[in-house]
């Protein structure tokens, strides 16, 4: 797969389809692995809190374990369990400063993608 200079992906259609029927899925774990590694900000969260987030919900600061120091609102994120794997990612809603003082069921985390959406999205592949 290559790239464009404007940033989009070439155009496979020419893939035959018998070839791999996951490919996209893929694709996206493997810019997903490569995001992980490189963004700073990051989120844990507790156990209890791991398969709402899983399921496709946003994150409430009841179900926070931990967050960055500094983290800006509306800044990406990598969303970790308390174990330090990757679930997925996300946009802070809040600052660290301002997830200190705001109300258990107030949103933490905005959800973008998680680890569970190939699960969810078997049938469409």
């Amino acid at each position: 797969l290559s790239w464009h200079p404007s940033g989009t992906p070439a155009d496979i259609s020419a893939v035959p389809t018998s070839c791999c029927l996951r490919l996209p899925m893929k694709l996206t774990l493997i810019l997903a692995s490569r995001l992980f590694a490189v963004v700073a900000l990051q989120v844990w969260l507790k156990p209890s809190a791991e398969m709402q987030y899983l399921y496709g919900n946003h994150v409430v600061k009841s179900g926070l374990g931990r967050i960055t120091e500094n983290t800006p609102a509306y800044t990406g994120v990598v969303v970790y369990s308390m174990s330090d794997i990757p679930l997925g990612f996300g946009l802070s809603a809040k600052s660290t400063n301002e997830c200190r003082s705001m109300e258990p069921n107030g949103i933490v985390v905005l959800h973008q993608a998680d680890v569970g959406e190939y699960l969810r999205a078997e049938d469409e592949l």
